[in-house]
């Protein structure tokens, strides 16, 4: 019998917690959605154009202290019907104009970069005019498979509309992280110049670095992660790169994304201070 009551004690507060948690992310989609219909009617002119996004953009950017180089979108989706590719194009074109030179998107199961890479560079062609196209470049992991033998990355020359995309899923995470350490390595030490096979002691950050350089290209580690939703989590991604990472929220669902929020997110990082090894 007190078996039973706790087995219905346990249920009860199960289903208090999930209706009390049903009721706050509704709050939080409502709000959402209220505050971008008050945005909208309140508005004197449309900002949907692009140069008066240009203008928004330029207008927020120049007084900031610091721009992220490369930003990392951590996409939490569990099929194509949850990513919505006009969005992720409007972060690329936010990002090349506010001096961004490297964006990725990540998804654990690797939804966008092994199923959706074309559709987006499709509609990256179709929506963007002829000179932003010719600025943005693909990183390497998407022209796997092709016949390039490399990609040419921006350097930072006083020209800003340059950006460089990539695309990652988990098997660029820890996946390969333990490929490194064990194949690299140990087993492979020479390509250091070492005349003894490494050891857990001869395994330096510099070391690391340097191997991991050569798997994903001169990228460098992304000071801004922003994802989407209540939840802080990193889903595995890039675990040795984020060292120094900030991660902020932009919105709570993509179809909530705007301008607004994306310069919001820049200011609040441009006030963040980022240590090594805190």
């Amino acid at each position: 019998m007190e078996s039973v009551l706790l087995k219905v004690i346990w249920y009860l507060v199960h289903l208090i917690v999930n209706l009390f948690e049903t009721i706050y992310y509704f709050g939080l989609e409502f709000r959402e959605n209220f505050h971008n219909f008050i945005t909208n009617i309140t508005k004197d002119k449309p900002s949907s154009t692009k140069e008066s996004e240009l203008q928004l953009i330029e207008s927020s950017v120049q007084d900031l202290e610091k721009i992220p180089k490369h930003i990392i979108v951590i996409l939490n989706i569990n099929n194509e019907k949850d990513v919505d590719l006009s969005q992720l194009t409007n972060l690329i074109y936010w990002s090349m104009n506010s001096g961004v030179n490297f964006i990725s998107f990540y998804d654990y199961k690797g939804i966008v970069k092994h199923q959706l890479a074309s559709s987006l560079h499709h509609i990256i062609s179709k929506k963007l005019n002829i000179s932003d196209n010719e600025n943005i470049v693909w990183g390497p992991n998407y022209l796997k498979g092709s016949n390039s033998d490399g990609v040419k990355f921006p350097h930072r020359n006083g020209y800003r509309r340059h950006i460089v995309i990539n695309l990652y899923s988990s098997d660029d995470g820890y996946g390969k992280f333990n490929e490194l350490l064990t194949d690299e390595l140990y087993k492979k030490a020479t390509n250091f110049g070492d005349d003894e096979t490494l050891n857990s002691r001869n395994i330096t950050i510099d070391k690391v670095d340097r191997k991991l350089s050569k798997l994903f290209g001169n990228i460098p580690d992304p000071e801004l992660a922003i994802y989407f939703g209540n939840i802080t989590c990193t889903a595995g991604v890039l675990p040795w790169h984020i060292r120094l990472t900030e991660f902020i929220q932009i919105a709570y669902k993509q179809h909530h994304l705007s301008l607004d929020k994306y310069l919001r997110v820049l200011h609040k990082y441009a006030r963040c201070e980022q240590r090594f090894g805190k």
